[in-house]
């Protein structure tokens, strides 16, 4: 029984034919056309080659192999999976056929797991293990069964299922076999070793591939001995494993990566530094190999490798992203496990587009997790992240889905540690959002009660539940069922958490409650905030009888900031300081306490980060602060907006210009109109990413105060800039610069047309924000008035997101 198709499986640079080597024309065996796949070569178009150079006949190789080339590309992929699996139910499993079906059976499972029919994955490698088994055992039957129960074990992974069973047995097989026992097998003119020194190398990487499937808190110092308590453990511990000699396999694949990382490199500092030569022939670097090969080995590097390949991909492509390319990497990033990473492309999606990936892998995620304790954090997330964009039918099917997993299930996370309410947060919140989409948050509301009772004394189910509850779009204030058990549940258990109660205040604006956190002293700056969110919640002004003392609270801690800042210490805070002392700076601006506050503001020791939600605050809502104590700092407002923060803290963008100081000056209109052009100008070239999106918010603020066509123009250049954000932005303040304009250019309403027709949320959102703002303000322009209905018509009817049309339809009722 021949292990040469497992070889060219996980060590195909021995079976494929090597190109230093003319006369090495194996392609006329199908296992070197296996590993030259496997590889990413191009088989056929070197035998093509080789035939028409020798005048030799071209030989066609099985149909089995050209399904399995199809099954590696997107575009033929299903088509490709039907044809091998076909193949392996018509095939008659012979000695002679079986390695051959077994290797047939490991790729068809990776290409099947890519499309995550994990059903399939193990109807398909059980069904040749047990074919395998009804053969004569032998030292290669034992290393071919240890290579399936290795891939068996990934995709159970992958379906969140228990992967040690197999990865045990496999590890025990593997530990019988002695490789010069096996038989030899045909390799290319580049191998200068033996078969026996292949299978050595081979049965090593399967071993490290069964310990990647392990649970590493098995792993001790005498993990498997007699002292041990998981005397039963046959792997060995992490220690033996770190001492252990690398698998030259496992090295061979990150060496092919770290090529491919190589290329890359080149290919960026090409753009940086272009060269005037052409290149013929050069293919786009890529990790993909790497990746099936990790694959195919039954490896867990292979997670990784798949959030590496989706960045690796992502990083090269161009803007705006396909559907089918951001598809494959939503499906890549979820599969890898990196929740944070898949959250933040998910929000990059829904932000620019294209939303219809996202509502295309939710449907994924629907049909493919059924079977309970199957929804992970980076289902939940691409859910959550879908909710308002699916049709009613599939919301109610994901509603459904993850409320059968809260109510029934539970997180098996397997494959990492997390705590239980990662799970359980992702989950609620997900829920949460999904109800407000099919009309069941009140159900939500009211369930949640419970959990609260449940969980009082737990501070992490505290902040998790009181998240879920803000998110409900529950009529406030609540009333009925959801009011009765929040009733219910606060009779039962005193001892609610602060997050909980602080979102149960905000639900229910329970007039006894709330005016409690009215009554009383506050002591510290914490308790000032609580008496602003009672205050909020109850519709009223913040009380007059507590703004004395909650100014004083707030000057002592400005001075304490400032103080350690001058002696190099810096601090974070659960609230901002600056942001409360700006608030009640609103409510009472009296001279002395707003020379406080900016002193505060002006002081160059505190880091910018301290001092940019107060600085825009003030820009918002610009208060009536004394002529004579503006005046005062007029003269340092140009040190201000150039003011570097003394630390880089917390990622503190540390920019040319300190933008909320510019947005500051320009709402109480302290620096000349040149000035701000120049400021806005330097912003809007900046190569800095988060620069330019602050700069052009700070743009726009700046045309709301005075319209000037040089800053038109310096928008109209930012529409074009490939951030969404920015692009958003600039849309808001071109608008307000058509509302201020009697007869707008058409090519400007031209371009906020085209604006307006560009996927994703963050421009539909800022241009009925802006519409909204500018109301009245452009009956002196029809044609801006026919452009602009035209677009919210469009959004009201059209728009995938039922966020987008509802606001759409609330604004064009407003203008009725």
């Amino acid at each position: 029984m021949s292990l040469e198709w497992l070889a060219a499986l996980i060590s195909p640079h021995e079976i494929a034919p090597h190109p230093n080597f003319s006369n090495d024309d194996n392609l006329s065996r199908p296992p070197a056309v296996l590993a030259a796949i496997v590889l990413g070569q191009n088989p056929w178009g070197r035998a093509q080659l080789r035939a028409l150079a020798s005048d030799e006949p071209h030989h066609e190789m099985p149909e089995y192999l050209h399904a399995a080339l199809q099954s590696l590309d997107f575009r033929e992929q299903h088509l490709g999976i039907e044809s091998l699996s076909s193949h392996l139910e018509s095939e008659s499993q012979t000695a002679e056929t079986v390695p051959e079906c077994c290797a047939l059976a490991i790729f068809v499972s990776a290409c099947l797991a890519e499309l995550e029919d994990y059903d399939q994955c193990e109807q398909i490698l059980t069904s040749q293990l047990q074919h395998l088994e009804a053969l004569n055992d032998s030292h290669e039957s034992r290393v071919w069964r240890s290579a399936l129960l290795a891939q068996r074990g990934l995709r159970r992974l992958d379906a969140g299922l228990s992967p040690i069973s197999d990865a045990k047995l496999a590890y025990e097989i593997l530990e019988t076999v002695d490789s010069r026992q096996c038989a030899d097998f045909p390799t290319n003119s580049g191998t200068g070793e033996p078969p026996h020194i292949i299978v050595s190398r081979m049965v090593a990487a399967l071993q490290r591939s069964a310990w990647s499937l392990s649970p590493g808190q098995f792993w001790t110092e005498n993990a498997g001995t007699a002292n041990s308590s998981l005397s039963n453990n046959p792997f060995d511990s992490i220690f033996a494993r770190i001492r252990s000699p690398r698998s030259e396999l496992l090295l061979t694949i990150s060496r092919d990566a770290a090529n491919e990382y190589e290329r890359l490199v080149e290919d960026k500092f090409g753009d940086i530094v272009p060269s005037s030569a052409t290149t013929i022939g050069r293919t786009r670097p890529d990790i993909f190999y790497s990746l099936l090969r990790y694959e195919l080995l039954g490896h867990q590097a292979s997670r990784e490798t798949r959030k590496e390949l989706a960045l690796f991909r992502v990083v090269q492509a161009e803007r705006p992203f396909s559907v089918e390319f951001a598809e494959d990497i939503l499906r890549l990033l979820r599969r890898s496990g990196d929740d944070k990473t898949l959250s933040r492309f998910v929000r990059a999606l829904r932000s620019s587009g294209p939303l219809a990936a996202v509502t295309r892998d939710a449907r994924q995620i629907v049909r493919t997790r059924r079977r309970l304790g199957n929804v992970d954090v980076a289902e939940l997330s691409v859910l959550k992240h879908s909710a308002d964009l699916m049709t009613a039918d599939d919301a109610r099917a994901a509603f459904d889905l993850v409320a059968n997993e809260v109510e029934h299930g539970e997180s098996r996370m397997v494959g990492r540690w997390r705590h239980e309410t990662t799970w359980a947060e992702a989950a609620w919140t997900t829920l949460a959002t999904l109800a407000n989409t099919v009309g069941e948050a009140d159900r939500i509301a009211a369930t949640l009660a419970d959990v609260a009772t449940q969980y009082s004394s737990d501070e992490l189910w505290d902040r998790l539940i009181g998240r879920a509850l803000n998110i409900l779009d529950v009529t406030r204030p609540a009333t009925g069922a959801v009011a009765e058990s929040w009733k219910s549940a606060l009779g039962r258990n005193a001892d609610i958490g602060r997050a909980t109660m602080r979102a149960y205040l905000q639900l229910t604006r329970s007039e006894d409650l709330l005016s409690e956190r009215l009554e009383g002293t506050p002591s510290d700056l914490s308790d000032v905030v609580e008496l602003f969110n009672a205050t909020i919640a109850l519709g009223r002004d913040f009380p007059n009888s507590k703004l004395r003392v909650s100014k004083r609270l707030a000057s002592e801690k400005l001075y304490q900031i400032r103080s350690n800042a001058r002696q190099g210490q810096f601090s974070g805070w659960a609230y901002d300081p600056g942001e409360i002392a700006t608030l009640l700076l609103i409510e009472d601006p009296d001279e002395e306490y707003c020379g406080e506050v900016l002193d505060f503001i002006f002081d160059a020791n505190v880091p910018r980060n301290d001092r940019s939600v107060a600085l825009g605050r003030l820009a918002r809502e610009t208060p009536s602060i004394p002529a004579n104590v503006l005046a005062t700092y007029a003269e340092r407002v140009t040190q201000l907006v150039n003011q570097r923060s003394p630390v880089s803290m917390f990622g503190d963008p540390d920019s040319e210009v300190f933008i909320s100081a510019l947005e500051f000056a320009i709402a109480y209109q302290l620096l000349s109109p040149d000035e701000v052009a120049h400021y806005l100008t330097l912003l809007s070239a900046s190569p800095s990413l988060t620069t330019r999106r602050d700069g052009c918010v700070a743009l726009a603020e700046a045309v709301r105060i005075e319209f000037r066509p040089e800053l038109l123009w310096i928008l109209v250049r930012l529409s074009y800039d490939e951030d969404a954000e920015v692009r958003a932005s600039s849309a808001r303040g071109i608008i307000q610069s058509l509302s201020r304009d009697g007869s707008p250019s058409g090519r400007i309403l031209e371009r906020i047309e085209a604006l307006s027709r560009e996927d994703g949320m963050a421009m539909p959102f800022a241009i009925v924000r802006e519409l909204r703002l500018v109301r009245g303000k452009f009956a002196a322009s029809k044609d801006f008035q026919t452009v602009v209905y035209g677009i919210l018509d469009r959004y009201r009817s059209g728009h995938m997101s039922e966020q987008v049309r509802r606001a759409a339809r609330e604004l064009i009722t407003q203008w009725a």
